[in-house]
């Protein structure tokens, strides 16, 4: 089978943060999502790999049409963020197929303790996930802020590229970190990690807001949905149905992309030539 936009899907954007990030949500995506619901029922699905924390299983896949729909989503991304024309160092036709199917399954009630529930992916510019779901009730993505430090996003670079990712791609996060550093010290990205961890006791993978958690948007589920957004923006995965054991009709199904950063491969594999170790007393950002 081939992926294909369905020409009359119907575009919108919510924001969802308080930095003017916007989601794009695109309902009616493709032509034929109920095709691409068989063709998933039909895989295998294993626990993810390490080091992916997704709550369920999954099943990687490249499929004909999958490249043209992360460049038609980054092209949109751009397109809002650059009305009169992207600059030129921007590229998005090298773009793979390569995509997962994901099905939500795990013991809500006894989460781990290493459980990711608010998080950031931080592996690639944007993430795409399109709902398979026949039963939409009671789910969707949810972005947050982290109360006690008011971040809303978060990714591990070097200061250089961080500068170069918000001036480019709207990420604001050296303001963020500015307001925070002077009373929660930040010296490595294990710091954060230590931060965002779940609150002990909250039930996961819900959009109700606690003393730790501030709901900034919540987009719902809808089948044959698509909503992208930065990966480097605080979110969560929402199910909040009342099944225990879900099965292939009811189960929580998404066709997830990962796009990468719209520049030049040579351009994407730049980092600082420094160990991550030599930034690990700096406090905040150098100025």
């Amino acid at each position: 089978m081939r992926l294909s936009i369905n020409p009359s899907c119907v575009i919108a954007w919510q924001p969802i943060d308080d930095h003017g990030t916007h989601a794009l949500v695109v309902d009616d995506f493709l032509t034929d999502a109920s095709a691409l619901r068989e063709h998933a029922l039909e895989l295998a699905y294993s626990p993810p790999a390490t080091p992916d924390n997704y709550p369920g299983l999954k099943a990687y896949a490249s499929l004909p049409g999958a490249a043209e729909i992360k460049r038609w989503i980054a092209d949109q991304v751009l397109a809002r963020r650059y009305p009169d024309g992207a600059p030129g160092v921007f590229r998005t036709d090298d773009y793979d197929p390569h995509g997962a199917f994901s099905v939500f399954a795990c013991n809500r009630d006894a989460p781990p303790p290493e459980l990711e529930d608010q998080h950031t992916d931080g592996i690639a510019w944007l993430a795409a996930v399109l709902h398979l779901s026949t039963r939409s009730e009671d789910r969707g993505t949810a972005m947050w802020e982290h109360r006690p430090t008011g971040l809303q996003q978060w990714i591990v670079t070097d200061p250089v590229r961080l500068k170069a990712l918000e001036a480019r791609l709207g990420l604001r996060l050296s303001a963020q970190l500015e307001r925070i550093v002077r009373t929660v010290p930040i010296a490595a990205s294990g710091d954060v990690a230590r931060l965002l961890r779940p609150t002990p006791g909250r039930r996961p993978f819900t959009n109700a807001e606690d003393e730790r958690w501030r709901l900034l948007a919540y987009v719902p589920a809808r089948f044959n949905r698509l909503v992208a957004y930065p990966t480097w923006q605080l979110h969560s995965v929402v199910d909040m149905s009342p099944i225990d054991r879900p099965s292939l009709d009811d189960a929580r199904l998404t066709f997830n992309q990962m796009i990468e950063f719209p520049f030049a491969r040579e351009l994407t594999r730049t980092h600082s030539p420094y160990p991550r170790e030599f930034y690990r007393d700096v406090r905040g950002l150098p100025r």
